[in-house]
């Protein structure tokens, strides 16, 4: 046999199932039915379980006798159809087998009388019934006028024995009947067809005398008796006594059915090929076998069909039409739907993650404790019986600081019911240089969420709503912001706003009903609070519930005076701010004298002075904490000068942020109307830890965004080791470093299409457990349910569009268990058919760009730059309009500064991305320079920057491109977690998934056109376009934006309006800043005299927020002259220098 068969994985795993305890026969009166998702977590505890379901009856009735003439005495052969719940199965047996099973069942009967014939008394008559009688005649004796007869008699027993419980559920009857645990659950689909067979493990081969049919060597090998079961759409075996499950393979296109004499004797034995392992079946009858063959080729004809055909693109699953699917813009609507979703998942929920934070809040700002935090969503849901597994990527630590063996504790913690695999096993599988990168969540194997979004710090852009992405920018925000709110929260103006997630074409991201306030009549903000521009004045008013609303006045310090009218717990807040304008030390003595600043909703706590408070006040000292100066009890300085304690920053972060209030609140304004001195927002370094915590510091609505390490930016300094242990703690000065924004794109389907998705997640974490825990019962094997049940609740449908979708892989041996050579790149060949097709233009936003003419000499062996070659030529030849735009990082997001021996990863990256793009003579733009064509007429590279302040000081950072999509003509989209690169695209290397949409709903618009002309625009993939666009652009909130968008090939909006605003915004970003990359830039000689510039920000700061007025929206041209006379590789003796050329592509 071959040597690479994955039939026998070892001969342990056939030892550990035959040790499991035999079925105890005496448990009759204790069975109970178990549901689905009690039988997926352990199997091997379902001894003495019930499996057939309690109230609903066995009806048998004996269709057919077949009379053969071999073996003569029982020549008849019964056909026996069985009724169960629903289900229908009809096995075949010889009259020696129904005879066998009756004298069993009478032994069984008559051991448990004589054994325990006292302790029967007390059960009632019917579990303690006599074995009904059965004819005694041998079968040959039965003549052809005797067998109607006969036929009843048989019927009638087993009509009687299986409607008593401790006869239909004992093992022997089971074993006959071909039921299991599995037969009868309903989202497992129809009973299917099981059996005991043997199954080849462990065999023996002797060199030289081993040939294609040696009896010898083949008595030698191990078979094991094992209850084989095919499904709709799987097959799997278990122990045949433990019914403890020993695999689930699925039915795939590789599925191969094939008879080899070299493994039997007999010769009737089957090879069951499947793209994951063989498994070898020798069977005891030719009738057994063509039983079994004949249902499994029925399975293949109906519902495995669907697997076992070649689909598009090489995938493993099909195009599915009407998918229910909707899109997200960055991380904060994402997450905020993903958390909702969480909460109700009532069977099961799969995750995979590159990197996955188990203390990242899911909503923000936080106002419920630790509610909304992913570890305590997830501890909920296992709480109230759901099984939640998770896959995570386990890293080199020499390399990586994500630290998943902390994520995987923390989760496992949690509860029994959360298990978590990581994978790979560097040295046993030799995989160093490559990841798990796919993102993944599925749940009740219902709806998947998918894209590029990591649980973790990294990924939740929107200073404005915690939900939507947290990589939010700097003061003002990034991309996703506040749009006309009504209201706005005391508190939420101390830490930050909040907003729910939006309709997939809504103009406006509005607030949820429970942040309004019906009351408030005015808006406070027309646009995005950015840093540099005005802030709106306010004015408060007491809320019945006890919160305290602001609404937009025209005097903040006569709204703030109000205090004692607004109720106490604004009152203080009020002396606290005006205090602090009017900088009077003794009001500010008295108003934090107390501990707290606001009192609880509810509360009727009235301000009492007396001589004890008095003389508390007279011993406080007046220190420094951070830019202010406060006042503090002896015991307060005591524990500041120890450590600043978590005590001490609870006690006193109300009153930090009070003081930024009033600081925001006090306008200097010159004759410019320019805003001249406004604080950024602090985050709180110490989250109170549940809602009692927040209760005791009179904190009921407390909004905070950035806690700890979600406050970062990895091209300023990346995570250390051992940072992700400690989330609460900063790592970044926050008076000094800017946060980098994260600008992101992710999906979830439904129904079908999350099965697929579930469904590859089941082969990944079932090959995991091969690999890694095959010996431990606390990691079940995952088994796929039924296509047919998979119907979700419309109302969790809103907001989306019905889609023709088709989920996408990268994935090989490694990475998914598959056979030896057996690779999927369906997501790459997703992206070279679709561009192939497109006909006007693509969009695309991707990390990176690293694609070249698809020679693997060229050192990148990747198609999609070919493609795009291609597609250009072509319409270049036929003097089409074709238009690629392409967003992406203006810089990788690795921590070094160009020219420095630690920036050697960045200008590695940096290399390959220009040399795609504009250099080394195969790159993209080049090529098409030498076919005549013009590449600034089909061609635009743009990234994302922002700008605001810090202290008082002008800060820029760039907006970290992470999405990974493409979206083709307004009808095809390609939403994945798979950037342009080799790593992610060739599936031998990073696995992937993604999800490839068709729009099957259009929009017919005025203001929708292609090339001038009336144009029919996906509902998915067109309102996803122009959205992205019109973020990038700074005009999602103009009335006519849709129609600035509306024509992605005019000239207008390439030429005019989209690379104009890019030129432009980094021209002033440049002038202010001195931004890189910069194209004056095109050599270390010269990098360094940039970098001893003084630029305006420094020397103007009013001229500069003047000159920063001009910026509109987000976009940025991408420098293409950028460091063009510098050698990007890896300098000599650097340590990325010793790493091969395929670890940066």
């Amino acid at each position: 046999m071959d040597n690479t068969l994955k039939s026998e994985y070892d001969e342990e795993e056939e030892d550990e199932l035959d040790d499991e305890m035999q079925l105890d026969s005496s448990s009759g009166p204790n069975l109970i039915f178990l549901p689905f998702q009690a039988f997926k977590e352990y199997p091997s505890l379902l001894q003495g379980k019930r499996v057939f379901k309690e109230d609903e009856p066995v009806h048998v009735r004996i269709t057919n006798i077949e009379r053969t003439t071999h073996p003569i005495f029982h020549p008849h052969i019964y056909e026996i159809e069985i009724q169960h719940a629903g289900y229908y199965w009809t096995i075949r047996r010889r009259y020696a087998k129904i005879h066998n099973l009756h004298r069993r069942l009478k032994l069984h009967s008559l051991t448990m009388r004589i054994a325990r014939k006292t302790n029967l008394d007390h059960l009632t008559s019917n579990l303690k019934p006599r074995v009904p009688n059965i004819p005694r005649r041998m079968d040959v004796f039965v003549t052809p006028e005797q067998l109607e007869s006969r036929r009843l008699k048989v019927e009638q027993f087993f009509s009687e024995l299986l409607n008593v419980p401790l006869w239909r559920e004992h093992p022997e009857t089971l074993r006959f009947l071909e039921v299991s645990e599995l037969s009868f659950l309903g989202e497992l689909g129809e009973k299917g067809k099981e059996m005991p067979l043997e199954k080849l493990s462990g065999r023996v081969t002797i060199p030289l005398c081993c040939s294609s049919n040696n009896t010898f060597c083949d008595a030698l090998s191990r078979w094991k008796e094992r209850w084989i079961l095919v499904k709709d759409t799987y097959y799997a075996y278990m122990s045949s006594s433990s019914k403890r499950i020993g695999n689930v393979l699925l039915i795939d296109q590789d599925l191969r059915i094939e008879h080899d004499a070299r493994y039997s004797i007999r010769h009737k034995s089957l090879i069951v090929r499947n793209s994951s392992r063989d498994l070898v079946l020798k069977f005891g009858t030719q009738r057994d076998l063509d039983d079994w063959l004949k249902y499994f080729n029925y399975v293949l004809s109906t519902s495995g069909a669907q697997f076992i055909h070649a689909h598009p693109h090489g995938s493993s699953y099909p195009l599915r039409d009407d998918i229910p699917a909707k899109w997200f813009i960055d991380g904060a609507p994402y997450m905020s739907a993903l958390a909702d979703a969480l909460e109700k998942a009532q069977e099961d929920i799969f995750i995979t993650d590159w990197w996955l934070s188990p203390e990242i809040y899911m909503k923000r700002p936080i106002t419920q404790g630790e509610r909304w935090r992913l570890d305590r969503i997830l501890q909920r849901r296992a709480e109230a019986g759901v099984k939640i597994y998770v896959l995570l990527y386990r890293e080199v630590s020499l390399a990586l600081t994500i630290n998943s063996y902390h994520s995987k504790a923390i989760l496992t913690s949690r509860h029994p019911n959360i298990k978590v695999q990581r994978h790979p096993e560097h040295i046993g599988a030799n995989v160093w240089l490559w990841s798990h990168h796919e993102k993944t969540v599925i749940i009740d194997q219902k709806i998947g969420f998918l894209g590029g979004i990591d649980l973790c710090p990294l990924d939740q852009e929107n200073p404005w709503s915690q939900s939507d992405e947290q990589k939010a920018p700097l003061e003002g925000g990034y991309g996703l912001v506040r749009a006309h709110p009504d209201s706005i929260t005391a508190a939420e103006l101390l830490y930050g706003g909040a907003k729910e997630d939006a309709a997939p074409e809504e103009v406006e991201l509005r607030r949820g009903d429970r942040w309004r306030d019906a009351r408030a009549k005015e808006e406070i903000s027309d646009g995005k609070w950015r840093l540099g521009q005005r802030f709106p004045s306010i004015k408060a008013s007491d809320e019945p519930d006890g919160r305290v609303t602001l609404h937009r006045s025209t005097s903040t310090k006569n709204a703030l005076a109000k205090g004692a009218k607004e109720g106490p717990a604004l009152s203080r807040l009020s002396a606290v701010v005006e205090a602090a304008r009017r900088k009077d030390k003794s009001s500010l003595k008295e108003s934090f004298s107390r501990r707290s600043v606001s009192a609880p909703s509810g509360s009727s706590h009235k301000i009492v002075r007396n001589e004890q408070e008095l003389q508390a006040v007279e011993e406080e000292e007046e220190v420094a904490y951070g830019r202010d100066r406060i006042r503090l009890s002896k015991d307060q300085v005591k524990e500041l000068h120890e450590g600043d304690s978590p005590k001490f920053r609870r006690s006193t972060k109300l009153l930090q942020n009070a003081l930024r209030l009033a600081k925001r609140s006090t306008i200097k304004e010159e004759s410019d109307g320019v805003l001249m001195s406004t604080e950024r927002r602090v985050s709180e370094n110490e989250q109170p830890q549940t809602d009692a915590d927040l209760d005791k510091m009179n904190i009921t609505k407390s909004g905070r965004l950035w806690i700890g390490k979600d406050y970062c930016n990895e091209i300023r300094q990346g995570f250390v080791k051992g940072a992700v242990e400690r989330p609460d703690e900063d790592q970044l000065d926050r008076h000094a470093v800017p946060r980098m924004p994260w600008h992101d794109a992710g999906a979830v389907v439904y129904e079908e299409a999350a099965r697929d998705l579930a469904r590859h997640f089941i082969q990944r974490w079932n090959a995991c457990k091969v690999e890694r825990n095959r010996r431990d019962d606390n990691y079940s094997y995952l088994i796929p349910r039924s296509y047919d049940t998979c119907a979700v609740d419309r109302r969790t449908l809103e907001g989306t569009h019905n889609c023709r979708v088709q989920i996408l892989r990268s994935v090989c041996t490694w990475s998914a268990g598959l056979q030896p050579g057996k690779v999927e790149d369906s997501i790459h060949q997703a992206y070279i058919a679709s561009i192939q097709a497109a006909r006007h233009f693509i969009y695309i936003e991707n990390q990176f760009f690293i694609t070249l003419d698809g020679d693997r000499r060229s050192g990148v062996s990747n198609g999609i730059g070919e493609a795009l070659f291609q597609r250009i030529k072509k319409a270049f030849q036929e003097g089409q309009k074709f238009r690629v735009y392409v967003v992406m990082p203006l810089k990788p997001g690795i921590e070094g500064e160009y020219g420095t021996d630690a920036g050697a990863a960045v200008q590695a990256i940096t290399h390959w991305n220009y040399m795609s793009i504009c250099r080394g003579g195969r790159s993209l733009m080049e090529r098409l320079q030498q076919i005549g064509a013009d590449p600034k007429e089909y061609l635009s590279f743009n990234g994302m920057r922002t700008y605001g302040e810090i202290d008082g000081k002008l800060v820029t950072e760039l907006i970290y491109v992470h999405s990974k999509l493409m979206i083709v003509d307004d009808v095809c989209a390609i939403i994945a977690s798979a950037n342009i690169n080799d790593r992610s695209m060739l599936g031998t290397r990073d696995s992937e998934v993604g999800v490839l949409v068709r729009d099957l709903e259009f929009d017919v618009s005025d203001c929708i056109k292609m090339d001038g002309q009336a144009y029919q625009s996906g509902r998915f993939c067109g309102r996803f376009r122009r959205r992205l666009m019109k973020i990038c652009l700074g005009i999602w909130n103009d009335a006519n934006s849709d129609a600035v968008v509306g024509d992605p090939v005019s000239p207008e909006l390439f030429h005019n309006l989209w690379n104009a605003r890019a030129h432009k915004n980094e021209q002033i970003y440049e002038e202010v800043f001195g931004s890189l990359p910069a194209d004056n830039v095109s050599n270390f000689d010269k990098l360094f005299e940039w970098s001893k510039k003084q630029y305006l920000y420094q020397t103007d700061p009013v001229a500069s927020r003047q000159r920063l007025k001009d910026i509109e929206g987000y976009l940025c041209h991408l420098s293409l002259d950028f460091l063009k006379d510098q050698n990007l590789t890896p300098a000599f003796r650097t340590r990325e220098s010793y790493l091969p050329s395929y670890v940066w592509t």
